[in-house]
């Protein structure tokens, strides 16, 4: 199964580089979303997820309606990324490489949505793809790595 198959909708959240951290985060807790899009005049930029937000915040003491996404998202380079037509363990590899729990599907600039470990693992159980043994729970050292 490839990852276009689980994105079929190309809905998902986004947000501009210069929305508030605030706005971010409730549209995370909101939707009950591991991170959304990053966009900057339509294109995509990065992503960002309540962990950067939080982490941001805390480590600066700021008030997260006082901050901007552009000071706390993830650019590109640091976003696990899928092409549409990526397996679905293919794209378990990548999150592992990427030491992240959701990666971004996307085709050139356009995305077409974001999957997280639980997604692919729910997919997977039961189609007869090989899971290479994955475990999707947090390991001791940090909440957010796929085993």
């Amino acid at each position: 199964m490839a990852c276009k198959e689980l994105v079929a909708s190309g809905e998902f959240n986004s947000v501009e580089y210069n929305d508030t951290l605030y706005d971010a985060s409730m549209i995370l807790i909101n939707y009950e979303v591991p991170c959304v899009i990053v966009e900057k005049s339509g294109s995509w930029i990065g992503a960002i997820s309540l962990k950067d937000i939080v982490t941001f915040c805390v480590l600066r003491g700021m008030d997260p309606e006082m901050g901007e996404v552009q000071d706390a998202f993830r650019v590109k380079g640091n976003v696990a990324i899928a092409d549409p037509e990526t397996s679905l363990s293919e794209a378990i590899e990548i999150m592992k490489n990427e030491n992240q729990t959701e990666i971004v599907v996307a085709s050139e600039e356009k995305v077409l949505g974001v999957l997280t470990a639980v997604d692919i693992a729910l997919a997977l159980d039961g189609k007869g793809e090989q899971q290479h043994g994955s475990n999707f729970a947090p390991n001791d050292d940090d909440n957010n790595t796929i085993l």
